[in-house]
C-alpha cells in the first residue's frame, strides 16, 4: 500500500477531510498520526522484518587502542554485537554500572568482552564504547533494527510506499491511526475502543513471534505501554 492510499482510507473511515485535497490540516494530522503509530510499533518488538546487519553488512572497524564507535544512520537499536571471526557475543553493560566502575578504576586494554551504550553522536547515530579497550584492530559485526524515517505531506505525492511494515500488518497501522484521528475530532469512545484493539493486535503479533522462537533463546521484554495496558485491563480500568 502506498501512502496516498493509506491517507485516503483513513479519511473514508473517519469522514474527515477531502480525498482530493492533501494541503489541509486534516492531512497533516493523519501524517502525524501515521508517524506516531509507526514508532509505537517499531519500539514494541524486534520484528523479523526489521532486522538488518549493521552498516549494511560491512561491519565497524575499531582501531587498536581505541574503544569508541558509532553505527550508521540506518541502525536504530542494536540487538547483537560480536567481533568478526570470534564465536562469542559481546555483552551490554549499563552506562550507570560503567560510570560507577570508572570511579575507582581505569579502562583496561585487552580483548573486548562488553559494550556500553553512549547515546548519539553529532549526526544522531548510535554511539558505543567497547570494554576492554581493544589492543589490536578489530572489526565488529552485528544486527540491529532498521530506523524509521518520518513521513511528510510531500511524501504523499511521491508515491511513497508504506516501508518497513509488510502488507500483512498494515491493517494494524490503519486501526492505530484511525484511533488517533478519532481522538483528534473529539470522539473519545471510538478512540479508546480502536486504540485498545490496536494494542491487542500488537500483543498478538508479539505472541506469535515468541512462539516461533526456541524456548532456550532469550526474549525481549514487552514495551512499557503494553505492560501497563495489560495490568489496567485486568483491574477493570481504561487506558487512554
Amino acid at each position: 500500500m502506498d501512502l496516498a492510499t493509506f491517507v485516503k482510507k483513513i479519511k473514508r473511515r473517519t469522514q474527515l477531510g477531502s480525498l482530493t485535497i492533501t494541503t489541509d490540516q486534516v492531512t497533516q494530522d493523519i501524517i502525524d498520526a501515521i508517524n506516531d503509530i509507526r514508532f509505537k510499533m517499531w519500539r514494541a518488538w524486534a520484528w523479523d522484518w526489521s532486522v538488518e546487519q549493521i552498516n549494511s553488512g560491512n561491519g565497524v572497524a575499531v582501531a587498536a587502542n581505541s574503544s569508541e564507535f558509532t553505527l550508521d544512520s540506518n541502525s536504530g537499536q542494536l540487538l547483537v554485537l560480536f567481533i568478526r571471526s570470534q564465536s562469542y557475543l559481546l555483552k551490554p553493560i549499563s552506562l550507570h554500572y560503567y560510570l560507577m566502575w570508572k570511579k575507582t578504576k581505569d579502562d583496561e586494554a585487552g580483548t573486548p568482552t562488553h559494550y556500553i551504550r553512549f547515546g548519539r553522536d553529532s549526526s544522531n547515530n548510535l554511539k558505543y564504547k567497547l570494554w576492554k579497550t581493544s589492543n589490536s584492530a578489530v572489526t565488529l559485526d552485528g544486527w540491529a533494527k532498521k530506523r524509521l524515517t518520518e513521513y511528510t505531506v510531500a511524501s504523499i505525492s511521491s508515491n511513497t510506499e508504506i516501508e518497513f511494515f509488510p502488507e500483512e500488518v498494515q491493517d494494524i497501522l490503519l486501526d492505530g491511526v484511525e484511533a488517533i484521528m478519532n481522538k483528534v475530532k473529539g470522539d473519545m469512545v471510538n478512540w479508546k475502543i480502536l486504540f485498545e484493539e490496536f494494542k491487542g493486535n500488537v500483543q498478538f503479533l508479539i505472541g506469535e513471534e515468541q512462539r516461533a522462537k526456541p524456548d532456550e533463546m532469550p526474549t525481549l521484554k514487552y514495551p512499557r505501554w503494553l505492560i501497563l495496558s495489560r495490568r489496567q485491563r485486568g483491574s477493570g480500568t481504561t487506558v487512554t
